[in-house]
């Protein structure tokens, strides 16, 4: 029985963890949006959803990247991004996001895993429990 309490605890802890998360990510979502049109900052709809989820240090670290001396690689437009994204040894649009969220969010499933193994033991099961 008491295996069984500590797997409800732990989907308990993951389902109020990814919860909060979700509420905290849309709430800055949000707020972004509300202070950005404040600012004046957005101009189109391209524009306001890159200035809330877009890495803006990416397109300078691709386009140093991807260039070289024979071919000047220019980021949004559609000969370079298509060649970036055929080309296994050029980064492509998609880097930006993987870095800002992608990347992140496997840290933190790691990080939980592991302070739950901290927390709750590794845990040793019988056979029984297994089959």
């Amino acid at each position: 029985k008491q295996w069984y309490q500590r797997r409800v605890a732990i989907t308990a802890g993951v389902t109020i963890a990814f919860s909060l998360a979700a509420a905290i990510l849309v709430g800055s979502f949000a707020a972004a949006y509300v202070l950005m049109d404040k600012n004046k900052v957005r101009k189109t709809k391209r524009n306001s959803f890159w200035t809330l989820i877009g890495w803006h240090g990416a397109d300078n670290l691709r386009k140093m990247i991807n260039s070289s001396p024979s071919y000047r690689w220019a980021p949004n437009t559609f000969n370079s991004e298509f060649d970036s994204f055929m080309s296994p040894a050029k980064v492509s649009v998609i880097f930006g996001f993987c870095i800002k969220y992608v990347v992140p969010g496997c840290l933190l499933v790691l990080l939980c895993a592991n302070i739950g193994d901290a927390f709750f033991g590794k845990g040793v099961y019988s056979g029984e429990q297994l089959s």
